[in-house]
């Protein structure tokens, strides 16, 4: 496995044979570590494989991280990016408590807007692996 290192501490791997990729970041919340997370994030869609769903584990564990405006902002910007007519499933690890239930009511208004996209929250990356393989498992995807 190799680990793709971008700047502000963003770094991007696949697993299952490239089916997952899991982007990790330490959560450094100004514009320019957002850009570089956003843009790792979209060439992850436009460089996913279209064989099967689009899988993304986001590790956003790192030791600075938040949800502001800004990500918000960005987050619209990145969901113009995704295939309308193939499924997408967005697995957000997050290790505080009160950020992952903000984050998971906003992932619940934007799934009005897009129904092939399935994200969920979660407290541990390897739980959010295992969602995500059951998710492309049932498109049959897996591994």
């Amino acid at each position: 496995m190799t680990t793709e290192h971008f700047d502000y501490g963003v770094t991007r791997y696949w697993v299952d044979d490239g089916q997952i990729a899991v982007i990790a970041t330490e959560g450094h919340m100004n514009t320019p570590a957002i850009n570089t997370w956003a843009e790792v994030l979209v060439d992850t869609v436009r460089n996913a494989p279209a064989t099967h769903p689009l899988a993304i584990c986001q590790d956003l564990t790192g030791p600075y991280q938040g949800f502001n405006a800004e990500i918000r902002e960005r987050l619209s910007d990145l969901y113009q990016h995704l295939p309308v007519d193939h499924p997408v499933y967005s697995a957000i690890v997050l290790d505080n408590s009160t950020m992952r239930n903000i984050v998971q009511l906003y992932l619940r208004r934007r799934k009005l807007d897009r129904p092939t996209m399935n994200e969920k929250t979660f407290a541990d990356t390897e739980t959010a692996l295992n969602w995500l393989r059951q998710q492309t498992q049932q498109h049959g995807a897996g591994v």
